[in-house]
């Protein structure tokens, strides 16, 4: 098989576990959703109020023809990003990849689809709560 053929597979055969699974694997965030995971911040890290952990990866990649230093890094190497928050347990709840990797990181969370969904309010999150006595 050719080249593009193999890549065009490969693409298809990712959308389709990502149609697929992402469903089962990462629904939708509710407030169910981060309530269960505040618990277990609460319960196993002592750690209350907290719903989720946030980080960021650089994955290492080669170097894409004629893209400059888009991707070149300040651990000067070529990768993207690879953004995520998990649950108390680890869990993956969300991620976001593909940012250039000479992206900072403020900025790749600035851009990510996450701070998109918490500027609009839709990512589910529980109110607002009093922490007793803290206006």
């Amino acid at each position: 098989m050719g080249r593009s053929t193999v890549s065009g597979i490969v693409k298809e055969v990712c959308e389709a576990l990502w149609k697929n699974l992402q469903p089962i694997v990462m629904p939708e965030l509710n407030e169910e959703i981060w309530r269960a995971s505040e618990k277990v911040f609460k319960e196993k890290w002592n750690f209350p109020h907290c719903v989720a952990a946030i980080d960021g990866k650089h994955v290492h990649i080669k170097a894409p023809p004629h893209r400059g230093s888009e991707f070149f890094n300040y651990k000067k190497y070529h990768s993207i990003v690879f953004l995520a928050l998990v649950d108390a347990n680890k869990r993956f709840l969300t991620v976001d990849v593909g940012q250039y990797g000479r992206v900072s990181d403020g900025n790749v969370f600035a851009n990510s689809n996450n701070v998109m969904h918490l500027a609009r309010q839709n990512i589910g999150l529980p109110p607002d709560e009093n922490f007793g006595g803290v206006p």
